[in-house]
Formats: C-alpha cells, structure tokens, sequence
C-alpha cells in the first residue's frame, strides 16, 4: 500500500473515533429556568463540560455562583446532567421572628427561601395554627400565634353561689357552686375553664311536680313525683293523632314548658252524602285522616261545582271544610261549603 493509502486508512479511522467519541459523549438540553434568564445565546443541547450563565430577576438569587461577588448564576453540565442546576432561588430570611408568648425550636442564623421554622407556645398558652412560620423569597409568612388558656373570674350562676373565687384559673380548672335553698342543680354543679372559655356552667333551678298530661298522647317514661329543674320528657301521639312541637316537656325553674300537642283526626262519614260528593279515590265512605292530610272528593253523578279545585280540602286539627256539589250545570263564582267537626274532641294547639 502507498504512503497516501495508509494516511487515508489511519484518517478515516480517526474520524469514525471521533465522531463515536461526540456520539458517547452526554449532551444536556436546555434547563428549565424560572424566575430568570440566561445571559447568552446558547445552542442546546450541550455537550459535556459545557457551562451556562443566567441572571436572576429582582428579588431572587441564583442557587450557584462562580464568585461571592458574582450577580449571576453558573450551571454546568456533565454525565450526570446539568450539576449545579440553573435555578433562581427567593431571597433567604436572615433571622426568625419572635413570637409573643412562644419560643422557636432550633433557631438559626438564617432560613433558605421555602424553609419552615417551628414555634411552641409557653405554659398557659395555646398555638392557633400549625405552628410554623415559613420564609418566601425573603419575608416571613403564616406566622402563627399564641392565645391564653387562663380564664377570667368564675361565671354567675343564678339562684347559686361559688365556694371560691379567684382573678384567674388555668385551662382544666373547676369551680364548684351551690344552689341556694329550694333550687337543685340541673347535671353538673361545676363549671370548667378550657382553653379561656368558661364551659359546662351548671344551672340551679326549682323542681317541678307530676309531668302534665297530653291528651291523646302517652308519656314515653315513668312519671316521677318530683323532677328536677333541667329534666326534659318525651311523648308520643296514639295512632292517627299528629304531633306539634318538639315531642318534649322540659322541666324549668319549677314549671313544665312547651308541652306538645296531639292533633286530632279528621272523621271522614255520611256528611259526605248531604254536600252531593264522596271520595275520588276509593269506594268507602267512612275513613279517618290525620292533621295536615289532604283529602281529594268528587261529586256525585249529576251534580257539578264551580271549581274541581275545590275538592280537595285538607284535615286541620280535626275539621274538614267540606265541599258542597249542586245538581245541574257547574255553578260561577264559590261554592257553598259545610264545616263539620271531627267526630273526636276539637285540640287547640
């Protein structure tokens, strides 16, 4: 082979190392960069040992800098990727802030930006929060706060008196009261401080006799000759009968208050057949409904009313209004209606 065909041979071979060598060798594409700017135009990817420079907009610092007394951010790239990474980071905060009545747990000299710092409330306090602060881009943020525990005098209590008093009680402390003669107590004679809050204050009040009667309604406990003041009793209405009000009587200060009331039912019979009309929807005539029902009517063959509306009317407290058909053609204007009582006893509630 000549001299020129060996130099051909070792150059081809040269270049194939070459260009494997470009080929192995790790290429980094362009980084993301946020709050910043690269200061040159760079044609990505890079290849390694290649190194970028960004700037950092106002108020944020770059994460890597060649120099202390650089302004700008450095980020190189190697087999690993791009190592410091291009980042623009918010301003650190040099110092923690001091919490009214609470102490920071392993304070520093100064907070990256995002860093949290942890604060604990002292004895007789409260934390309002989570307890931390956090630096963003050089200023404190969610500062948390402290609230007292202690509680003032004790509350007054009516027809009672304190056994002790004092200008304030830590959180968990009790105050015992006593009613004065002829009041008992409704549960607990004690009222707790928790968390600067007064709570679960007792009440001092007269007892009362025999729970009252409900008419057609049956007690739900046994009655007791004497209740006292707080007790609350539970009802119920016998079948057909609506209940008004809670269900309950409570026992106040001597007096039973707020009685329910069982409404009464609605007799549906022969008064029907003298107003010309029976029931739309079923055959017999003789039934009964409950309180706030309502009850649909047709009239008889033969007989019409001025409005279809008309025939529906709805059970109050015992009464129906009935409506009245006439023979004929359908009256204009309103119709004649009968008021009839329920066959049981009329409830005013």
């Amino acid at each position: 082979m000549s001299a020129w065909g060996s130099l051909y041979v070792f150059a081809s071979i040269l270049c194939c190392i070459v260009v494997r060598a470009q080929q192995a060798a790790q290429l980094c594409d362009q980084p993301e960069l946020q709050n910043g700017e690269f200061r040159y135009w760079y044609s990505f990817p890079l290849s390694t040992f290649r190194a970028i420079e960004y700037n950092c907009y106002e108020h944020y610092v770059p994460l890597n800098k060649t120099n202390d007394n650089d302004t700008y951010g450095v980020a190189r790239c190697t087999e690993n990727g791009w190592d410091p990474r291009a980042k623009c980071l918010g301003k650190p905060c040099l110092e923690a802030l001091a919490v009214e009545n609470a102490r920071i747990i392993e304070e520093k000299y100064n907070y990256r930006d995002g860093e949290n710092v942890k604060y604990v409330c002292n004895t007789g306090y409260r934390m309002a929060g989570n307890g931390e602060a956090q630096c963003l881009n050089g200023q404190w943020m969610d500062i948390p706060t402290c609230i007292s525990t202690f509680c003032g005098p004790a509350p007054t209590v009516g027809n009672a008196s304190a056994h002790s008093q004092k200008d304030i009680y830590q959180s968990s402390e009790k105050v015992v009261y006593e009613c004065d003669g002829g009041f008992v107590f409704h549960k607990s004679n004690e009222a707790l401080c928790k968390n600067g809050q007064w709570i679960e204050i007792p009440e001092c009040g007269k007892s009362c006799g025999p729970p009252p009667a409900v008419q057609f309604g049956d007690l739900l406990s046994e009655t007791q000759a004497v209740n006292p003041h707080g007790t609350a009793l539970s009802y119920k209405c016998h079948h057909l009968f609506k209940l008004e009000g809670t269900g309950q009587v409570t026992c106040r200060n001597g007096k039973w208050v707020d009685p329910p009331v069982c409404l009464g039912e609605c007799s549906l019979h022969e008064h029907m057949k003298a107003n010309n009309i029976s029931l739309k929807w079923v055959e017999v005539n003789t039934l009964s409904a409950r309180h706030g029902d309502w009850i649909g009517f047709r009239c008889l063959d033969g007989y019409g009313i001025s409005d279809e509306a008309l025939l529906r009317v709805q059970c109050i407290k015992g009464t129906i209004d009935y409506p009245t058909c006439t023979l004929g053609e359908c009256l204009q204007g309103s119709f004649m209606g009968t008021k009839m009582e329920a066959a049981i006893p009329h409830i005013d509630a």
